[in-house]
C-alpha cells in the first residue's frame, strides 16, 4: 500500500482526498472553499514502503518547478542545435564537401538526435536528470523509487507529444492536475515521477555551538564519561 501525506495526513489510496474542509490549516484557508466545493487537492508528497519494510518519503516535484527545467532543457537543446550547425558548417568548408549537398542530411540526423535522445541519454546514464533537472534540484524515479531504465525514459518521452496535445501541454498539466503523484500521461504510462533531489535540498543546521563563557570542568568530564559508560 503506498501511502501520501496532504498537510501532515497520511492518506492511503483507498480513501484519498476524502478530506474535510476543517482538516486543512488556517494558513491556506481559501483553498476549504474549493475543497468544500468537492474539488482535489495536489499532493505535496508520497511515501513507499519497501520490501524490507523501510519508509522512504519523497517530495513531489510541482508543475512551475517542472516547467522551469523543462525551458532550461530547450535552451540548451537550442545551443547544441546551432553549435552543431556552425560545427557541420565549418567542417564541410575545410574539407569542400558542401556541394555533395550532406550538410543538410548530418543536420536533421543530429537534430532527431539532440531532439528525442537528450532526455533519455542524460535520464538513464545521470541518475534521472537533466541539465534542467539537475539546475532545479529535480530528478526522475519510478513510481517504486527505482533508478529510471532505458525503455520507461522512452515511452514517457516519446509521449511528450501527447502531452502536448492541443498546444502548451494542456494534456499534460491537466493530467498532473488530476493525478496523485503529479504524473503526466507519459509518466503515467511508464510508472514514473518527477521529485527534488535529496542531495540538493538545505542541510540540516549544525549542532548548537557552546557559549564563548562555557568552561570545562573536572565534574562536567566525570558526567559525561559516567553517561557514556551506562549507553554502552
Amino acid at each position: 500500500m503506498k501511502n501520501i501525506v496532504l498537510y501532515n495526513r497520511i492518506i492511503d489510496d483507498n480513501d484519498r482526498f476524502n478530506i474535510r474542509p476543517s482538516d486543512l490549516p488556517r494558513s491556506v484557508g481559501g483553498i476549504r472553499n474549493i475543497t468544500a466545493k468537492g474539488y482535489r487537492l495536489m499532493p505535496l508528497d508520497m511515501k513507499i514502503i519497501t520490501p524490507e519494510n523501510i519508509e522512504i518519503k519523497y517530495y513531489l516535484a510541482g508543475i512551475p518547478t517542472r516547467s522551469a527545467a523543462f525551458l532550461f532543457d530547450v535552451l540548451v537543446q537550442f545551443f547544441l542545435i546551432v553549435g552543431l550547425s556552425l560545427t557541420i558548417s565549418a567542417t564541410l568548408d575545410v574539407y569542400f564537401l558542401r556541394s555533395l549537398g550532406i550538410s543538410k542530411a548530418i543536420l536533421t540526423a543530429g537534430i532527431f538526435i539532440i531532439a528525442w535522445g537528450y532526455h533519455v541519454l542524460f535520464e538513464v546514464f545521470f541518475d534521472g536528470k537533466t541539465p534542467g533537472k539537475k539546475y532545479f534540484g529535480l530528478k526522475v524515479v519510478t513510481t517504486e523509487g527505482q533508478k529510471i531504465e532505458f525503455f520507461p525514459s522512452l515511452i514517457r518521452n516519446i509521449l511528450r507529444v501527447v502531452d502536448f496535445l492541443p498546444f502548451c501541454f494542456f494534456s499534460g498539466i491537466i493530467t498532473m492536475m488530476l493525478t496523485n503523484h503529479h504524473q503526466r500521461i507519459g509518466d503515467f504510462v511508464s510508472k514514473t515521477i518527477v521529485i527534488k533531489d535529496k542531495n540538493n535540498e538545505e542541510k540540516m543546521p549544525a549542532a548548537m555551538e557552546f557559549p564563548q563563557n562555557f568552561h570545562n570542568t573536572t565534574k562536567l568530564k566525570n558526567a559525561v564519561n559516567l553517561h557514556g559508560r551506562k549507553r554502552f
